[in-house]
């Protein structure tokens, strides 16, 4: 129940993270995009504002420039229009024929007149102001002033701000103002040079008009981003539940292959294991006549079996990332003859000459995980003698120095044949899954067509690549690099400084130390097979078997009976064997024996698998297929026996 709850709150963890991060990091990005239009529309109308007032001001300097040309224009005195009393010039007021009054308008004070006309009628304002005024009222302020002392230290670009004033928010823009020609005859008190600056004309205009503009742009721009924001996110949330839709068939689909490769390698190995401890039980029998040659062909075929079974789990395991590499220190040398040997044996009955030959300067001891690469070794050999009928096959091992950081090894390792060889067109499909180079009806020779894809992922997983050339006397040289660590010797043991996995080599010949008092074994087996091999291997070695199919006959007999282990195969009908051994080992009653040593039966081989066992409580836990020596060595180590090992295996695990 809390393994569900926790699954569901996982489930709806992994549900809404995915769209809220998305959904936040959206808001963020429109939130962003939305302040920045913002400002960039702010920094448009600021513009369009400079723009108009620098227009009003040309517009000014141009009629200015015009009263100037002209050395000042003469117009009626009215109300509005007094003469100037400021202007130093001869004839300032000249009387016409009729008699009327006309007073001379010079440039600034035709300036100050058109900025009274603009400012009743369009709230423009214009000004002239210096730093030594002729009029009071042209005296600058703090802003003009400061404007002013910038235009007479050289910098003559006008100036713009938006400011605050008693009538509102307005924008101000001052130029200077730079003398012409005709204003020497007005200003005859000054000695000017043209050009010179005078002073400055300001320009002031209410903002309101523009900002208003802005709030309403703005708004429209947020209510657009506002619908913009909700579509993305209901688009995000909407992508998102069918991403995780799609996410969730694809894990359910990757969930339901894995568990039928696990069913059936187990149900594959379950029936192998039976037939090869039954093999293996009618070999020490005698056989009469040919008797001996049909086991061997029983053996052959199971053992072809497992292969492919062992292949599948390794392509399945690769696919996922779940097969890792497990370091240790490991004797180079030690390790070529014990993989070779058995194909030297092949070799010898096929009549081919078999060598491998390791360079003087390679050293023996190294840390490495030595199964794989066992495993990419035997293959290729294995491959060497079933495609060569005739010639020579060898191994060679040599040191490349110029990989590898310090304390590295890099190893050059080749398989080379004199068989058929391989087409070039063939020479990278051999390395995909599933892909043989004859995928004829008519081929020769049987296979999976995974060893080849297997051997290049678990190349590259120890640092190095595999390849395929030609051989030069005919056939094929397969190399393959890879890189492992130098371990360091103690006591003349290779050994890495690191933890490493135990593995408890078992044995296939076997005897138990005389004296020893057998032992009282329950056995939890539900394939028939396996029951009866299971107990005639006990059975012989003089130990007394009880066998069962299921977990509950399992908390029975250890109720009712009295035993010293326990072999428990963990899928069982019914209550399987994990679920047992918890049973097992929560048992509150002071006479159960809770603390029996219980080895965990599998046809599952993957290190999780195992892992689970241990986790459930097991004490051990033994690979299917198993044969006799496996189980007498798994009873020494779980009731304290001593046995004789005399040849190593790889089926155990402690």
């Amino acid at each position: 129940m809390k393994e569900n709850m926790r699954d569901m709150r996982r489930r709806w963890f992994r549900l809404l993270t995915r769209p809220t991060f998305l959904g936040l990091l959206w808001t963020v990005f429109m939130l962003a995009l939305f302040t920045w239009s913002a400002e960039q529309e702010k920094d448009h109308v600021l513009r369009l504002a400079e723009r108009q007032a620098r227009a009003f001001f040309q517009e000014i300097v141009y009629t200015r420039a015009w009263n100037a040309m002209h050395d000042g224009v003469y117009v009626y005195v009215t109300e509005d229009t007094h003469p100037n009393k400021f202007l130093k010039a001869p004839d300032t007021v000249i009387r016409t024929e009729e008699g009327r009054e006309l007073t001379k308008i010079n440039p600034a004070y035709m300036t100050r007149q058109l900025s009274t006309i603009a400012m009743d009628r369009g709230g423009v304002q214009f000004r002239i102001s210096g730093l030594h005024p002729i009029r009071p009222e042209n005296r600058p302020d703090s802003w003009e002033e400061k404007a002013l002392k910038a235009f007479e230290a050289g910098n003559l670009e006008g100036c713009f701000a938006m400011t605050g004033s008693p009538l509102g928010q307005v924008f101000r823009y001052i130029a200077p103002l730079q003398t012409e020609k005709g204003c020497l005859s007005c200003h005859t008190q000054y000695t000017l040079e043209v050009p010179a600056v005078m002073g400055g004309i300001s320009v002031t205009f209410a903002a309101s008009p523009l900002l208003e503009s802005l709030r309403e742009t703005v708004s429209n721009t947020h209510i657009a981003f506002a619908m913009i924001w909700l579509a993305g996110l209901f688009g995000i949330v909407f992508s998102s539940h069918k991403i995780q839709k799609k996410t969730r068939q694809v894990e359910e689909a990757n969930q339901a292959r894995s568990l039928f490769m696990a069913n059936m390698c187990h149900d594959m190995r379950t029936p192998l294991s039976g037939i090869m401890g039954l093999a293996e039980r009618i070999r020490r029998r005698d056989l009469p006549g040919d008797s001996g040659g049909l086991v061997d062909l029983i053996e052959s075929s199971a053992g072809s079996l497992l292969e492919i079974v062992n292949d599948i789990t390794d392509v399945s395991r690769l696919e996922h990332g779940r097969l890792t590499l497990r370091p240790h220190a490991f004797g180079l040398r030690s390790m070529l003859q014990g993989t070779l040997e058995i194909f030297s044996f092949e070799s010898d009955r096929k009549g081919l000459s078999f060598s491998w030959q390791v360079e003087d300067d390679v050293p023996d001891s190294l840390y490495g995980d030595d199964f794989r690469l066992r495993q990419v070794l035997a293959n290729l050999a294995g491959n060497a003698v079933k495609f060569t009928d005739v010639g020579s096959i060898c191994v060679h091992v040599r040191r490349r120095h110029d990989r590898g950081r310090p304390g590295q090894v890099s190893l050059d390792i080749s398989v080379t044949d004199t068989g058929p060889g391989v087409p070039d067109a063939m020479r990278e499909v051999i390395f995909q899954s599933f892909r043989q180079g004859d995928g004829s009806l008519a081929k020769e020779h049987q296979g999976s067509g995974l060893g080849l894809a297997i051997c290049r992922q678990l190349v590259e997983m120890m640092g190095g690549r595999i390849t395929v050339t030609d051989n030069a006397a005919g056939g094929a040289v397969f190399c393959f690099t890879v890189l492992l660590d130098e371990a360091v010797r103690i006591d003349g043991d290779a050994d890495s400084g690191a933890r490493c996995l135990l593995e408890q080599a078992p044995v296939r010949e076997h005897e138990l130390v005389p004296g020893v008092v057998p032992q009282s074994i329950l056995v939890a087996e539900d394939n028939p097979l396996s029951q009866i091999f299971f107990q005639e291997v006990l059975e012989e070695a003089g130990h007394r078997v009880t066998i069962v199919d299921n977990g509950e006959d399992v908390l029975m007999e250890l109720r009712n009976g009295t035993f010293d282990m326990v072999f428990m195969d963990v899928q069982m009908p019914g209550m399987d064997g994990l679920e047992t051994v918890r049973r097992i080992r929560s048992e509150t009653r002071p006479w159960f024996p809770r603390e029996i040593p219980v080895t965990a039966l599998t046809a599952m081989v993957l290190p999780e698998d195992r892992e689970r066992c241990l986790a459930a409580g097991m004490n051990g836990c033994l690979a299917k297929p198993v044969t006799g020596a496996d189980l007498l060595i798994a009873v020494a180590h779980q009731t304290g026996l001593k046995v004789d090992i005399r040849e190593e295996s790889d089926a155990i695990r402690r």
